[in-house]
Parts: structure tokens; sequence; C-alpha cells
């Protein structure tokens, strides 16, 4: 589990931090028609909060167990009957209208990504876009998304903030020159807080940027060094796993570019 809480603070950026970290663990018991209050916690004014995390529900024997799930955004402790807003029902992925709330396949994909540098990218960035449109709070902030570079076909990825992407990346340098070179992350949209979990470490851009966030959009930070790359070679197994945080625009930009 993974929290956010912070005075000030509109990123979901720590609570990944902590969440891939697995820093806290929480098991409780209930008995059966009993209730349970999940991640209750106060929240100061002017707070951003948020919860990452995986739930599983099990009987005694082992076998899972048969649970209902409320989400409720808010509570004022004073008058807890203000909890009444009805949630949105939930659209299938390939209707075209309305919403789309997270539920089930597709919201953890598995991309397969090459990327082929030739002789005139060479003072560019070669990337591809996750993502159709910037994202709104006009009950568009939950999107289709979908893949700029033609290799990945998705059929049921509902949905931006919160989208899990593990990344297989193969990249290859036809330049014509050796050279280093580096993954990079950012946004068509504005602003954004990329993150990457690679290889157990977690990472997010410092340079420039304040705790992390990238201001402009097609600004592309540099977020794992692939070292030195010979003309005709790739890089095997570059393996990485990142998400579209809260407050991230979309589409999400993903490359490699050389330094």
């Amino acid at each position: 589990m993974g929290l956010t809480n912070q005075v000030g603070w509109v990123s979901d950026i720590w609570a990944w931090n902590d969440y891939l970290a697995g820093s806290q663990n929480i098991h409780k018991t209930i008995e059966p028609n009993e209730y349970l209050d999940l991640f209750t916690r106060p929240v100061q004014p002017e707070s951003n909060f948020g919860i990452i995390g995986r739930i599983s529900f099990t009987q005694d024997n082992g076998e899972a167990a048969e649970v209902t799930l409320f989400d409720i955004a808010y509570i004022d402790s004073k008058n807890s009957g203000n909890a009444t807003e009805a949630a949105v029902a939930f659209i299938p992925p390939n209707e075209e209208s309305g919403p789309h709330r997270g539920k089930g396949t597709g919201f953890y994909e598995t991309f397969d990504l090459s990327l082929v540098m030739k002789n005139d990218d060479i003072d560019m960035a070669k990337v591809i876009s996750v993502g159709i449109k910037t994202d709104s709070f006009n009950g568009e902030d939950m999107i289709q998304v979908v893949d700029s570079s033609g290799q990945i076909e998705i059929t049921k990825l509902a949905g931006s903030y919160g989208v899990q992407m593990n990344i297989n990346l193969k990249f290859t340098n036809n330049t014509g020159l050796g050279g280093n070179f580096r993954v990079v992350l950012g946004s068509t949209g504005g602003v954004c807080y990329p993150f990457v979990s690679y290889n157990g470490i977690f990472g997010y851009p410092v340079q420039s940027q304040k705790n992390g966030r990238i201001n402009d959009p097609y600004y592309l930070a540099d977020m794992i060094d692939l070292g030195w790359v010979e003309n005709g070679g790739y890089v095997k197994d570059i393996k990485f796993f990142t998400s579209l945080v809260a407050q991230s625009a979309g589409p999400l930009v993903i490359g490699v570019r050389r330094v």
C-alpha cells in the first residue's frame, strides 16, 4: 500500500514509491456479515490525498471470500450524512461515450516496444506517445488509451490515471555511430510527474524541475541510462514499470535519446 497525504502536493508519485517498495502491509480479520473501514485517515485542508494498493480477501480455508466494497471519497466528521454522492456507473471500454472507470483486465498492460534510431534521428529523441488527448476534469479524465507507434494492439485499456504500464523496450542504434543513450519520459499535454521502477529502483526526474514535476509539453526527462550502445547493436531486456499518476497530463511520451 502507498499513501499520499501532503499539503500543497498534487501528485501520487510518492504513493507509487511506497507501494512498489512494499513499505506497508495491513492484515485484518473480520467475521461474516461484519464490515471494516479500510484506509480511513484524516486529511488536512488544501491537502492532496490518495491511496495505491492491492486488496485481497480470503476465508480461513484459503479460498477467495465474497465481499462488497464501498468507495467513499470523503466524510465530514461532523456530518457524515453528506457523503451520498453517487458514482458514475461503469461504462465498458468499448463504449465511446461517458467516463471510464477502472475494472479488471486492461488496467495493467505489458507493452513490447521496438525503437530504431537512424542517422536522421541522431540529434533527436525517438519516441512514441500513449494516450489520445490531454486529460481534463470534465468527465473525460478517464480516457481510452492508444499507442502512436502502431506496435501495440490494445482492446481493453481504458483510462489514463493509474493505468499501469509494464514496458519491454528493445532499442537499436542505426545512426552510424556508437554513443550513450538514455530512456526518456514526458508528456505531449503539459504538466506531468513521470517515474520508473527499474531493477528494483524507483526513479523520477530531479534536474531543473521541482519535486519531479515536468511543466512543459515535450520536455523529455532522462529516466534510465542505457550506457554505451554500438552502432548496429541493441540493448536487450530493458524492462521497467511506470504509470500516469494523478494530475499528470496525457498523452505520455516514452522514448530514447542520445546524450
